[in-house]
């Protein structure tokens, strides 16, 4: 019976919808989620619930809906006065914000496989009435609110919707519970704005290319000077650290290239391990995206890269093998590490430094590096394949030519006893 009635509150809704169309954003809080690739394209539904999809057996999820939403909302403030339309959501944290979803409706048709509860509420002022139909903590579960608006003045609505969400949120705050804050709809005038903004951008931009530099997140302008980054077992210096996203738009995939920037210029080296035969560093650059982690290992005698870590713990990988001597520093132009989902992260003019010495620190200013190790390799695995492939090929085509060059002529030619006599043999 829920879901039938869940069916049928769902077809009205997007009966209702289906004329004005629009993304609305929404608003999710609870855990922290990934982050949009692009805020300028809208979050597919089936994306944000197959991410919610897997966290409903240890969460409850609530979804708040209102009648119409925009990005410019969240920035209302109540008349004559300095009050924040949505107080209690500017203090939440970790906030997660997308700023265009498709159908937010949707959403919860795919990832609630178990019945929702739906509440339908007029938002009111009347807060201890409402919180009587708050929904009980229960794992595994999907609740829902409707929220019906009654004030005649836009501010007057959205500052009952975050008072009526605090006080759901006080009433499950011992609860492991995922919240959303959404609309059926973005607001009538949003929609006009971002379809004439459309409109224009369709007119100057061009099509997407290979590589291209959108400088959304991190730094815009590409950086000329070098960072020096000190520790006590190590010493780290770059010019650019750049973070490609892979963006696939049909049959065409080109990258999305960002500067990551630090958010300050220190540099912590930890010990993985205190033997001698596994001996490893963890070399970890504080960025604007999170913590991004150099692995060194002791291999053989020698220092091996093995990995790079960022966005919480995706593993980046080299495709060569990089090792340098321990009595050396690496110096690479460029070193590059690929994720198995396609991203790349490319570090430009790297000097790294692993000072293992109990009497030498890499903070003190007079300390010497060693010696550079150069990364580059002018024998690649694919020059080498190449190299002998072609080999091959010439040695056959020298063959063939000497074959066909010795057709119709006499390998051994036969010479004359003239001390024999001729009949002997027919005799």
């Amino acid at each position: 019976m829920n879901r039938l009635l869940l069916e049928i509150f769902l077809l009205l809704a997007a009966l209702a919808k289906t004329c004005a169309g629009g993304d609305p954003p929404v608003l999710m809080w609870g855990l922290d989620a990934p982050a949009p690739d692009t805020i300028f394209k809208p979050v597919e539904s089936e994306m944000l619930a197959d991410f919610l999809d897997p966290l409903q057996e240890n969460y409850m999820i609530v979804v708040y809906f209102a009648q119409e939403l925009s990005p410019k909302d969240f920035l209302c403030e109540v008349p004559e006065s300095s009050q924040k339309c949505f107080k209690y959501l500017s203090e939440v944290f970790p906030l997660n914000y997308y700023s265009q979803v498709r159908s937010p409706q949707r959403v919860v048709e795919l990832f609630a496989y178990k019945d929702p509860d739906w509440q339908q509420l007029n938002v009111s002022a009347e807060l201890q009435l409402q919180l009587q139909q708050a929904p009980i903590c229960e794992p595994g579960l999907v609740h829902a609110f409707n929220f019906s608006d009654t004030h005649a003045l836009r501010h007057q609505n959205l500052l009952a919707h975050d008072q009526f969400i605090a006080s759901v949120s006080e009433h499950l705050k011992s609860c492991p519970v995922i919240q959303l804050y959404t609309a059926f709809d973005a607001s009538s005038q949003h929609r006009e704005r971002r379809a004439d903004d459309w409109d224009q951008f369709k007119k100057v931009s061009p099509t997407p290319k290979a590589d291209m530099d959108t400088g959304d997140v991190g730094i815009v302008q590409e950086p000329h000077n070098l960072t020096v980054l000190r520790a006590d077992l190590g010493l780290l210096v770059y010019k650019k650290i750049v973070y490609a996203i892979e963006v696939k738009q049909g049959k065409h995939v080109y990258y999305r290239r960002l500067y990551i920037k630090l958010v300050d210029n220190e540099l912590m080296v930890e010990v993985l391990n205190t033997s001698v035969s596994q001996l490893g560093f963890l070399f970890t650059l504080n960025t604007v995206k999170g913590p991004l982690q150099i692995e060194i290992r002791s291999t053989k005698g020698d220092w091996r890269v093995t990995q790079f870590m960022y966005q919480g713990g995706v593993k980046f990988q080299t495709i060569d093998l990089i090792f340098y001597s321990k009595t050396h520093s690496l110096c690479c132009t460029a070193i590059t590490a690929y994720s198995p989902r396609g991203d790349r992260i490319t570090i430009y003019d790297l000097y790294m430094d692993v000072i293992t010495n109990e009497n030498q620190t890499g903070t003190d200013p007079n300390y010497r590096p060693k010696p550079c190790w150069y990364c580059e390799i002018f024998i690649t695995s694919g020059i080498a394949q190449a190299t002998f492939t072609v080999i091959i090929l010439i040695s056959l085509l020298a063959f063939g030519f000497s074959m066909i060059w010795d057709i119709g002529k006499n390998s051994a030619v036969p010479v004359l006893n003239r001390d024999r006599d001729p009949l002997e043999a027919v005799r």
